[in-house]
């Protein structure tokens, strides 16, 4: 029976003349002994376009220059219906592709069984296009345990269209936001610049005026500043540049086909399987700051090189002292003027090396972020909270 309680025979799966067929014992059902109701679903599951029309050159079927996807799909299923040269050519395409799975559903003696293992492979919600063929043709399936199997597959269709217009909505978000990135971006180098070029003008000053020069040099540590400022902000323009590039490809992952049955139901393509597997990509989009000078004081010999390749990967460059006595403090001030940001893990640091830097980064105006451990977890959270990313 089917969810509103009418009988297969309702939505024209279940044929009551092919009762006394089914009693009779048999290996496998054929193609053509199937509802043609379920041709069209199995049809756009199991094969592309491209797959298509290699199958019709195969069997010298001519495709027309014009020919739309709809037209080569219907002609396909109707073929499907008896049994001819294309049919036989279609089945054992079929057969092939999904050999593996033909033979793991040998030791199925029981239409119960045969329904527990689909509800199994459903609940995992991946697998299914490999996995209806197999099902629909095997020797215990009925005409009613396929018309559940075909309801089920059908529901993906409407699932396909809510997650499409999901990922199309974040993709438009995306891209919002890079955009705003981009124009705050251009307008803070536009600041930098025109501070530069005012710095850089010629003037005729008092060699002997202290004013003058207390003022070039603030401005020399607020030009310093804003160079952090972007830095930050060509980060974060990176990051959600990757993340708008992944949110692309899912959406373009979620194509379907939908093909007219004499039921009246639509068919699914086999695209939206594999995009609906890869959903939580945000998870694994990483920092992209090329140009920028880490400086990472302390830690263990082991975490700073897992950070620095860490930064490597990135596009960064990681300048490294040990914070202890191994090496001098002169080096450590040479580190922190060439550093655009200065990381340092508070367990694993000496306190003299700790109290330096931050006298130094302080009369620099230089950003310093103590980490909690030394590990490449926390310095990659500090990272990502000093680029303002999430």
């Amino acid at each position: 029976m089917t969810a509103d309680g009418t009988g297969f025979e309702a939505v024209g799966l279940l044929d009551p003349a092919s009762e006394e067929a089914q009693r009779r014992p048999r290996k496998r059902w054929r193609l053509w002994d199937l509802h043609r109701g379920i041709h069209g679903a199995l049809l756009a599951l199991s094969f592309t376009d491209d797959e298509f029309r290699r199958l019709l050159r195969r069997a010298r079927v001519g495709i027309p220059a014009e020919a739309r996807y709809y037209d080569i799909h219907r002609h396909l299923c109707d073929a499907c219906t008896t049994r001819n040269a294309l049919s036989e050519l279609i089945e054992k395409a079929l057969d092939q592709k999904f050999a593996t799975k033909i033979v793991a559903l040998r030791g199925t003696r029981t239409g119960e069984a045969l329904e527990a293992k689909w509800q199994e492979a459903w609940s995992k919600g991946r697998g299914l296009a490999a996995l209806f063929w197999p099902f629909l043709s095997h020797p215990c399936a009925t005409d009613e345990i396929r018309a559940g199997f075909y309801a089920d597959v059908h529901a993906l269709f409407y699932r396909a269209l809510s997650e499409r217009e999901r990922l199309l909505e974040k993709v438009e978000n995306l891209e919002h936001r890079c955009r705003a990135l981009e124009k705050r971006h251009r307008e803070e180098l536009s600041a930098l610049e025109q501070r530069l070029e005012r710095a850089l003008r010629p003037k005729v000053i008092d060699a002997t005026s202290s004013s003058d020069s207390d003022a070039i040099a603030t401005l020399q540590i607020r030009f310093a500043s804003a160079t952090q400022r972007a830095a930050r902000a060509e980060a974060r323009v990176r990051t959600l540049e990757e993340r708008l590039r992944h949110r692309r490809n899912q959406a373009r992952k979620v194509k379907w086909s939908v093909a007219p049955e004499p039921n009246g139901a639509g068919t699914l393509s086999k695209d939206y399987e594999a995009a609906s597997g890869s959903d939580d990509g945000d998870a694994e989009t990483d920092l992209q700051i090329p140009g920028v000078r880490l400086a990472y004081v302390g830690g263990r010999p082991g975490s700073r090189e897992r950070i620095r390749e860490f930064c490597e990967k990135r596009g960064a460059t990681l300048i490294d002292h040990d914070g202890g006595l191994e090496e001098s403090p002169v080096r450590l001030d040479q580190l922190l003027e060439r550093a655009d940001v200065v990381f340092y893990p508070v367990d694993c640091i000496s306190h003299e090396a700790a109290q330096h830097l931050k006298s130094h980064c302080k009369r620099a105006e230089k950003p310093f972020i103590p980490l909690r451990n030394s590990s490449i977890s926390e310095f990659r959270r500090a990272l990502k909270s000093w680029c303002g990313v999430s």
